[in-house]
């Protein structure tokens, strides 16, 4: 945060660290908003989540209005992401846009070279949420 506001700034070939976070969070916010409306229940006459019926009705309208709220904690990070975006635009230079659609930074920091994580940890880690879910959902 401290180096947020420095107009050189530390060239990085990925997200700085609260970006990072941001995306963790962000990630997290949209798996939790899916399981939620799996199990909403919606009482005036809308449809509701596809396992529903495995949960009471209580639970289920509680999950209804997590939904909701989590709803709203994404537009408000959604919101974030992009002042943020404009921000590093305007304030530092630097065109996050153009990085997101081909995924190359116009600018390498010295010494830098990309790292890609090996694919069988990529696929351990999905393999994990998987498990996660089908567990989340069993319950």
């Amino acid at each position: 945060m401290r180096k947020l506001f420095k107009r050189e700034g530390d060239a990085s070939l990925g997200h700085n660290p609260l970006g990072a976070l941001s995306i963790i969070v962000m990630l997290s916010l949209l798996l939790l908003q899916t399981i939620l409306g799996l199990f909403a229940v919606n009482d005036d006459g809308g449809a509701s989540g596809p396992l529903s019926q495995w949960v009471s009705y209580g639970t289920g309208r509680r999950f209804a209005h997590l939904h909701a709220f989590n709803f709203n904690l994404l537009l408000l990070l959604i919101g974030l992401h992009l002042a943020a975006i404009v921000f590093y635009r305007l304030f530092r230079g630097e065109n996050l846009v153009s990085a997101m659609i081909h995924g190359y930074k116009s600018h390498r920091a010295a010494g830098e070279t990309p790292y890609f994580v090996p694919l069988w940890r990529a696929a351990l880690v999905a393999a994990s949420i998987f498990v996660g879910v089908v567990l989340l959902v069993k319950i």
